[in-house]
């Protein structure tokens, strides 16, 4: 997961000054750099360290992830402005969904008999962290360029291990 989400910046900056669709500037180079070691200092990448052949696969489904999530952030900051959020989501997510679809299926992963608490939590989550901090997401692109927006997803992980690390002590602490 950490590999495509410092993959998308990587790919936004070097889409966009490639087809000149923004400028590089020494400032943007300097954010993306201490962002990128932020998220490796998060994953503990330690030297020498070999990777198992089903971990090799997974590292290659992400850099495929990364690069269409690329894709993603630069569509939707050149649409942000002319269509609505939901529109550019709805595109996005249903692509993703059938991509998903044959994946699973040709892994043989793809199971539907779940409890309803799992449908529930599935729904949950399509809701309101996906649907809702997407398209919040997306109006913000209006205003910010791809690059920024996509140096700005490489917070996620750092922000979620701080989260964790305090829903932990606060958990701890209530000795729950």
């Amino acid at each position: 997961t950490l590999v495509g989400v410092c993959l998308a910046p990587v790919s936004v900056a070097l889409v966009s000054v490639i087809f000149r669709f923004e400028p590089f500037n020494r400032k943007v180079m300097m954010a993306l750099v201490l962002a990128i070691i932020g998220t490796v200092l998060v994953v503990g990448i330690e030297p020498g360290i070999e990777l198992p052949r089903n971990a090799i696969i997974g590292v290659l489904f992400s850099i495929g992830s990364g690069l269409t999530y690329a894709g993603v952030i630069v569509g939707g900051r050149f649409l942000a402005n002319r269509v609505h959020s939901v529109q550019v989501n709805a595109v996005g997510f249903a692509a993703s969904a059938v991509m998903l679809f044959f994946i699973a299926a040709l892994t043989g992963g793809l199971e539907m008999a779940s409890p309803i608490q799992g449908w529930a939590l599935l729904l949950y989550l399509g809701i309101v962290p996906t649907a809702l901090g997407y398209g919040m997401f997306v109006m913000g692109m209006k205003t910010t360029r791809a690059t920024i927006a996509g140096i700005i997803t490489l917070l996620e992980p750092v922000t979620a291990a701080i989260l964790a690390a305090i829903l932990f002590f606060l958990l701890l602490t209530l000795g729950l």
